[in-house]
């Protein structure tokens, strides 16, 4: 069976994806066996995987938000199956747009516009409605669907990266960069745990119980 294809009920191994037909393409023609165990170790073979993919699937539609959603589920499942932390630098890579786009879209810096014909109906693809629509009326809005996405995607590698963090031996202090760097993240400081009776005297100590409880000295038996 292939890596990441999928079998039918029928037994029929099938891919639900171009992007992870890509995938096994790239493990089984640019790997050898080595480099194939070495990818979910080696964040460098996981890259040129991206890259491969990229090189190979159509050039997204920047408009198309839905599109760009389905493609980072996809890469969402990529990094689970390898072993790495979902980054929108490395989600870029795989669809091939500028970091400073995606960056653009969350702040709302660069929005797209949403178009509907006279009766509401959204119109998907305008310059074609356009054609057919001659002199007929529309109504636009400015979107936030792109800035909404973002920061989705952004999220939810933030929290893979706390997952990561919560379940890893000791301190990451790479992780622990990328958490601060990347998603604003601060340490939080132990609280101290303040043991106020080793700051006081044997005698302070004995007066809250009373008489009885002073220090004693030599305990003679009484049989």
């Amino acid at each position: 069976m292939k890596n990441n294809a999928v079998v039918t009920d029928t037994g029929v191994e099938i891919y639900t994806s171009n992007i992870l037909a890509y995938a096994d393409e790239y493990i089984e023609h640019e790997l050898d066996e080595e480099r194939r165990k070495e990818i979910y170790t080696n964040n460098s073979i996981f890259t040129a995987m991206l890259l491969y993919i990229s090189d190979r699937i159509p050039k997204p539609d920047n408009n198309d938000i839905q599109l760009l959603d389905n493609i980072f589920n996809i890469y969402i499942r990529l990094c689970t199956k390898y072993d790495k932390l979902p980054s929108l630098e490395k989600f870029s890579v795989l669809i091939n747009i500028n970091p400073g786009t995606l960056s653009d879209w969350s702040s709302g810096v660069c929005r797209n516009n949403i178009y509907y014909d006279s009766n509401g109906k959204y119109i998907k693809d305008f310059p074609a409605w356009q054609l057919n629509h001659k002199g007929e009326q529309y109504r636009v809005e400015p979107s936030t669907a792109h800035a909404e996405a973002v920061k989705k995607w952004k999220n939810i590698c933030k929290n893979f990266l706390v997952d990561s963090l919560q379940n890893s031996p000791g301190r990451d202090i790479n992780k622990i960069f990328i958490a601060k760097a990347a998603y604003g993240m601060v340490e939080t400081a132990p609280v101290p745990v303040i043991n106020h009776e080793q700051h006081r005297t044997a005698e302070q100590i004995a007066a809250d119980y009373g008489q009885q409880a002073t220090l004693p000295g030599d305990v003679v038996p009484d049989f």
